[in-house]
């Protein structure tokens, strides 16, 4: 193919991984040669890296046309998870272990914050002793990590609420909105309940001290210490 415009849609969601590689490299170097991508996607990682100009739809009607990462910033507002640090559960009760409420503060300061969780459960019928995980995503929807504070079940089955706290320490995490999912379960594969994205925290200030440049997705979420010696 050689195209002035080389419209792309939804390449990426189908094909093994040596397919989706192909399409990416052959996407960058049409990009490279000057000529026009339309890339039509809902992997945001990958529209933030090839992209840098954005056009956002939404129920088939235009919402904006901006520069890539204002285009990502509104697409998050209309689908993305909660950004409060405080949530309360209005409906879903059936599960054999509920989360009641949870809450959530960040601790510290760069590059050594720490995430402090407190749940209140309740059992809502008898299950086994559970577990719980919690997953951190970034403001693309990638899952960046995930936190369990103890891998053998803890959680009793009792009629009384249970309050428990969480402290999760932070890796050097970039300038980001970041959202919270917990599950809870026996086993990883068997869950009792899974509340995503019902928690958001923000981080607004680099890992590195001094630092006045822009932190950006394509170099990735976190940024390790590291050390130099000249001889």
């Amino acid at each position: 193919m050689d195209p002035e415009i080389l419209i792309i849609d939804e390449v990426l969601a189908v094909g093994d991984a040596e397919f989706q590689k192909k399409c990416l490299g052959k996407m960058e170097d049409v990009s490279k040669s000057g000529r026009t991508i339309l890339f039509v996607s809902h992997n945001l990682a990958a529209i933030e890296n090839l992209c840098s100009k954005g056009i956002l739809l939404d129920q088939g009607k235009l919402k904006c046309i901006d520069p890539i990462e204002k285009v990502i910033d509104a697409y998050q507002s209309l689908f993305g998870g909660s950004q409060s640090n405080q949530w309360e559960n209005t409906g879903n009760t059936e599960f054999p272990l509920v989360i009641l409420k949870a809450g959530l503060n960040v601790k510290g300061a760069q590059p050594q914050h720490m995430l402090s969780l407190q749940l209140d459960l309740k059992s809502g019928a008898a299950h086994k002793d559970a577990f719980l995980a919690i997953d951190i995503s970034n403001s693309a929807g990638i899952t960046i990590g995930q936190a369990i504070p103890i891998l053998d079940p803890f959680i009793k089955d009792t009629p009384s609420t249970k309050t428990v706290e969480v402290e999760v320490d932070l890796p050097p995490l970039i300038p980001d909105l970041y959202k919270v999912s917990i599950w809870l379960g026996s086993h990883n594969t068997e869950t009792f309940c899974w509340e995503k994205e019902i928690l958001g925290f923000e981080i607004v200030d680099s890992p590195t001290a001094g630092r006045n440049f822009p932190h950006t997705h394509n170099h990735g979420f976190v940024v390790p210490n590291s050390r130099v010696q000249i001889n």
